[in-house]
């Protein structure tokens, strides 16, 4: 997994949604307004078809 976000070229991201590190959005998922998904450490996959809501933020820990 990259440690950029990779978009699949049929999802959709809002202007002002924000994604950082080791993440993977599928086909036909959406990341809505003002969301932040941050994967500093894990990675995060966001499935076919789903979508993160406005304002979400979805966040991977540290593994301790």
């Amino acid at each position: 997994m990259s440690a950029t976000p990779v978009v699949d070229p049929s999802a959709w991201i809002a202007p002002t949604a924000q994604l950082f590190g080791a993440i993977a959005i599928g086909p036909d998922a959406s990341v809505w307004h003002q969301a932040v998904l941050r994967a500093e450490c894990q990675e995060i996959r966001i499935g076919r078809m789903s979508n993160v809501q406005d304002f979400v933020m979805v966040h991977v820990p540290y593994d301790g």
